[in-house]
């Protein structure tokens, strides 16, 4: 599985090489260096990836339920590698990648490039733009949970029009509904969550037609307005470790009950109710 991956990457990054771009070399524990950033330059606290643990994340109900929606996608369109904007730790790029789907992240956080890297995920510290990728040049580009980090997210949007070829596929995940906006975004750097209709219009404004949108974890709204919503409108105000603890506790909660959630989750796929904790977006250039 590794070599077939890896031969995958190769064979993208020469494709690229021969177009005329120049590839970043190897530095640190094989990451790739396009460009450094302070933490604070971004929306996100650093504190949340640990090079020491690593991710600890990427077998846990919610990561696996929203890999498997894109696994499903990129079968679909029979894709088989994906770059990845902001890519974290490696929650998405890591178990795509055990289910035999390459992937090249980009993350601007050196702890975040660091993890995912040294789990054997081609990683570019830095951001899209600083990459310079050739335009009309790459098959399929995710940004998962990355847009609300960015105050003009058009900005990232275009740059990944820019670089997409005719007909390649833009993958998006961001929160939904902005009543849900508690201590909890405010914390891990939200600027926003998103409504359908918004996320759909700042998508076909960059250019792309965007084909589908729809909510994912409805079943997880209640408990989000329980344990998220009414405490900050009754005065909490957590500060991002604090949201960071919180998390881990219901993390291990939700996969406690994973012999109940995964039915819902599945009779929620075919329902496709008109809320959701998280907005999924497939979208062609």
């Amino acid at each position: 599985m590794r070599s077939a991956i890896s031969n995958l990457v190769d064979i993208e990054i020469r494709k690229l090489v021969k177009q005329g771009w120049i590839d970043f070399p190897s530095q640190i524990d094989g990451l790739h260096v396009a460009s450094r950033m302070q933490d604070s330059e971004v929306s996100f606290p650093h504190e949340s990836y640990d090079l020491e643990l690593g991710n600890e994340e990427t077998s846990g109900l919610w990561v696996k339920w929203r890999v498997s929606q894109i696994l499903r996608l990129m079968k679909h369109n029979d894709l088989k590698l994906l770059w990845e904007v902001g890519s974290g730790h490696g929650n998405v790029a890591i178990p795509l990648q055990q289910e035999n789907v390459a992937v090249i992240g980009i993350e601007p956080l050196f702890n975040g490039a660091a993890i995912t890297s040294k789990n054997g995920v081609r990683t570019y510290l830095g951001t899209l733009e600083s990459l310079n990728l050739p335009s009309n040049s790459i098959s399929a580009i995710g940004a998962f949970d990355v847009l609300e980090h960015i105050e003009k997210p058009e900005v990232l949007l275009s740059e990944i029009y820019r670089v997409l070829k005719p007909g390649g596929l833009l993958l998006v995940s961001v929160p939904a509904h902005q009543w849900l906006f508690s201590d909890f975004d405010k914390s891990i750097g939200h600027y926003r969550r998103y409504s359908r209709k918004v996320l759909s219009q700042s998508i076909n404004e960059s250019g792309f037609l965007n084909t589908k949108t729809e909510f994912m974890f409805s079943i997880f709204v209640l408990p989000a307005l329980i344990l998220r919503k009414f405490p900050f409108l009754l005065g909490r105000n957590h500060n991002s470790k604090e949201t960071i603890r919180s998390c881990n506790i219901q993390s291990k909660a939700v996969n406690a009950l994973k012999p109940i959630l995964i039915p819902l989750l599945k009779l929620e796929r075919l329902i496709r109710l008109p809320f959701g904790l998280s907005l999924f977006s497939v979208s062609k250039k």
